[in-house]
């Protein structure tokens, strides 16, 4: 192939990763911060390959809009693209859903195919891995090593051509502690993960989204006014939020603000309606108020403990990520941990 053929592909490659992380989704991939701009690179990565992919974040955060967004840029994208959420479903369905059910399998069952056929030459989506029943999860591991696979209540085995992605809401080494993953399944999972920063640990994308769903509601919504911006101490509202519900919280705050700004830029005085009751913020009436009032020795270890709780917290309850984010060693967040008897692993 031409050098200048090769150029041209890889611009169309880059066009097309572009047009599909701004375009689609109700969660974006937007964003500037170091953390976000890395998670970035590393999908550009693993879109090129056809390995299975681990999603790990926080509720909200984008594992749904990350998922779809591996599938539209990777070659598979012209294939089906399937979503399977194991939350969302009662767990005795799980495994009729995924490998599809023979007439007879069970009363009142008929012939029909499964997400793993449906999804054949695409991708498969497996959300909330951590609400798939074991059985079923050992059930998966041929298939997940792209063997085969059976429907329920049959013999026939069918051939799997899928490309996997699974997400989880919590870290998958706690999960493996607490026997709700099995290991056999995610030692075939895991050979690429991403994890998903809490919105929280990349503050400087707050005004940049929160403009991108502003401008978004006015398109879909022209006749709620002419809401056109926010006023720079509404912005410091939102950023000093600890959204524990993610991006996907923030995108509904900015739905909830647009409709009751009174004028064209948004108040910090609107965001405060928009939070109601607060919950969620790390405001100065919380325990840095307190701290306020103690002796120094105690207010520093009395911050320690709290800044650490609240990076663990950000992150899932990974140690390794909340000492990264930290800028402090694994072992320096332990020896915290141990001097305040809070040791979570």
């Amino acid at each position: 192939m031409a050098a200048s053929s090769k150029h041209a592909l890889a611009a169309q490659v880059v066009s097309e990763r572009e047009r599909a992380r701004q375009e689609y989704s109700e969660a974006p991939l937007i964003g500037r911060s170091p953390v976000f701009c890395r998670l970035l690179d590393q999908i550009g990565k693993v879109s090129l390959t056809d390995h299975p992919v681990a999603l790990v974040g926080p509720r909200g955060s984008g594992k749904t809009t990350l998922a779809q967004y591996v599938h539209e840029t990777s070659r598979r994208r012209r294939g089906p693209y399937r979503r399977l959420h194991c939350a969302k479903i009662p767990p005795t369905l799980v495994e009729s859903e995924l490998f599809g059910t023979t007439r007879g399998a069970f009363s009142g069952a008929a012939d029909r195919e499964g997400l793993i056929a449906a999804a054949s030459g695409g991708t498969l989506f497996v959300d909330s891995l951590e609400s798939c029943p074991l059985d079923v999860q050992a059930k998966l591991l041929d298939a997940l090593e792209g063997h085969s696979y059976r429907r329920l209540g049959a013999n026939r085995e069918h051939r799997v051509d899928v490309r996997w992605v699974v997400a989880t809401n919590e870290d998958p080494e706690t999960l493996l502690q607490q026997g709700r993953l099995r290991p056999d399944v995610w030692d075939r999972i895991a050979v690429q993960v991403l994890n998903l920063p809490p919105l929280a640990g990349r503050p400087e994308d707050v005004p940049i989204l929160a403009m991108h769903f502003l401008e978004r509601e006015r398109l879909d919504n022209p006749e709620l006014g002419a809401v056109s911006g926010f006023e720079p101490a509404a912005l410091d509202a939102l950023c000093g939020y600890a959204w524990p519900g993610n991006v996907r919280e923030l995108m509904n705050v900015v739905r909830r603000l647009v409709t009751i700004a009174g004028a064209e830029f948004i108040t910090a005085e609107d965001v405060a309606v928009a939070f109601g009751s607060g919950a969620g913020r790390r405001s100065p009436a919380d325990p840095l108020q307190r701290m306020l009032e103690m002796p120094y020795i105690e207010a520093r270890k009395a911050f320690e403990h709290l800044y650490v709780r609240r990076r663990l917290e950000d992150c899932g309850g990974n140690v390794a990520d909340a000492a990264s984010h930290s800028g402090i060693s694994r072992r320096a967040l332990y020896q915290i941990l141990e001097r305040h008897r809070d040791r979570t692993e």
